[in-house]
């Protein structure tokens, strides 16, 4: 054995003292004396601390060698390749924990495939450093993130040893195993944090929908702007209240999952609900709105167009309910549920109802008040019921034919030409006179908008001509075909509306 009083003496001398004919050793190793061609080099560096050293190396190279005899692996004849070395340590490890749970009666932990079980090049202390990074990783995570981590535990693992192990809560440990069990390894939580998100097809969607003719119309005025993310919007007001929109959106997708709450939330920001007028401002719509607004406040239950045309007329109407020719709902007024209770007819200190009316005279439209009782209201909401049920469908016809076809609109097909005189503009010169109030100058305003697909054109039309008549339009339209045929060649047909 190796001395540790301090005396020098060669390595060679002392394997030669050590080394007996039983000792696990290669026989290569007998025959070749590494250390004889620089004994006299080594001789002068030696010192205890490397005798101590190579002694400790020699020791742990015979008992490795004696535990590979054992496990019938091949041993270590040079202890320069460490990467075969720790290969052979791993193969040691897989041996004893396979002899282990061959004991323990377990074949769910067993290995069967070392190379791909252990990396060669890997230590204890760096397994050690990786699972202190995972367990640190843990605590530093969201509680939606710690389930998805603990999925990663081995599938032997039950709920007790991944609660001990991470130090998680019992429930967490539980929705671990069933989330793997469901979903696999590092699955995402499902409806952890309340309801799932919602997806971005569904979003743009909805945009699409609330950005439709049919739903919201475009502002006329050129201010009417906004920028989003960079982008140029134009003003859009809602030609129905947000809940009536929600509804014929689930009507259309009956599919789609999403919350009134959410639908509201995303309405863009270029659609306002608050618009100018939410009817076509016809003689017809406007008349019975106002009987209906002098109705509303003598009751607690408010009615509007829409929910009366759905409580009396059939649920799939057709053009027959709304002619009145339907044997199922003709005979339907709004008088049938226009009513009011014992308590509403006790409040009533006044029979006396007032209401306005658009009335034409002598060739002109003025706003015309009228008083009256309750019974004559209502015979006038009555009168007045089957002339704006046919023109309200008329109103939507067109206005789902024209959007159909503005959508079918191409470059080799067909455009669509929405056009229409504006109101005259009045020419003011700078610093005018007072007297020049009483003579001013105007100018005809002629505007366009055509829609060829997903692309539009906007043109105004500006004449001294002041008359609006057939004249007039006939010049236009010679001037929208020519504009067609330079920019849009391939067009066969222009429809106008």
């Amino acid at each position: 054995m190796i001395k540790k009083d301090g005396t020098t003496k060669s390595i060679q001398d002392d394997l030669d003292e050590t080394i007996d004919s039983n000792d696990f050793i290669c026989s290569t190793d007998l025959n070749e004396n590494p250390f004889e061609d620089k004994k006299d080099e080594l001789m002068d560096i030696v010192t205890p601390d490397i005798i101590d050293f190579a002694y400790s190396q020699l020791e742990a190279l015979k008992v490795l060698n004696e535990v590979f005899h054992l496990l019938k692996i091949e041993p270590v004849n040079d202890i320069r390749h460490t990467n075969k070395l720790r290969e052979k340590l791993n193969s040691v490890n897989i041996a004893l924990n396979n002899l282990c749970e061959t004991i323990l009666k377990s074949k769910t932990t067993m290995i069967q495939n070392p190379n791909e079980s252990v990396s060669m090049n890997i230590k204890l202390n760096d397994c050690q450093s990786l699972l202190n990074g995972i367990k640190q990783f843990f605590f530093l995570s969201k509680k939606e993130q710690q389930i998805q981590l603990l999925t990663i535990a081995p599938p032997d693992w039950g709920r007790k040893k991944i609660e001990f192990y991470f130090g998680c809560t019992e429930h967490q440990s539980k929705q671990a195993l069933i989330l793997r069990k469901s979903y696999g390894v590092l699955a995402r939580p499902v409806f952890f944090s309340g309801n799932s998100p919602i997806q971005k097809a569904t979003i743009d969607q909805v945009v699409q929908f609330y950005e439709d003719d049919k739903i919201t119309r475009q502002s006329s005025n050129k201010k009417d702007r906004i920028k989003v993310n960079g982008e140029e919007k134009i003003f859009r007001f809602m030609e129905m209240t947000i809940k009536e929109a929600y509804l014929l959106f689930k009507d259309e997708n009956p599919t789609i999952r999403i919350g009134h709450s959410k639908f509201y939330a995303l309405k863009p920001k270029w659609i306002k609900i608050k618009s100018p007028y939410l009817n076509c401002l016809c003689t017809y719509h406007e008349n019975f709105y106002l009987l209906l607004e002098s109705w509303n406040k003598q009751s607690d239950t408010k009615w509007n167009i829409e929910q009366l045309i759905k409580s009396l007329l059939c649920t799939s109407s057709t053009e027959q309910c709304y002619s009145q020719k339907c044997s199922n709902c003709q005979d339907k007024f709004p008088s049938c549920i226009l009513t009011k209770t014992d308590s509403e007819y006790s409040n009533v200190e006044d029979d006396e109802i007032s209401w306005f009316n658009w009335v034409r005279t002598l060739g002109k439209i003025h706003l015309q008040e009228i008083h009256s009782d309750e019974s004559t209201l209502i015979g006038t909401i009555d009168d007045q019921w089957p002339v704006l049920l046919y023109h309200h469908f008329l109103k939507d016809q067109q206005k789902s034919y024209i959007d159909s076809i503005k959508k079918q609109s191409n470059d080799n097909d067909y455009v669509v030409v929405t056009c229409d005189f504006s109101e005259n503009y009045i020419l003011v010169a700078q610093r005018e006179v007072q007297s020049a109030h009483w003579s001013t100058q105007q100018a005809s305003l002629f505007t366009i908008h055509i829609k060829i697909g997903k692309s539009q054109a906007n043109l105004a039309i500006i004449s001294n001509y002041l008359n609006h008549d057939t004249a007039f339009v006939y010049y236009c339209q010679k001037m929208i075909t020519d504009f067609i045929k330079n920019n849009f060649p391939l067009v066969k047909k222009v429809i106008y509306h």
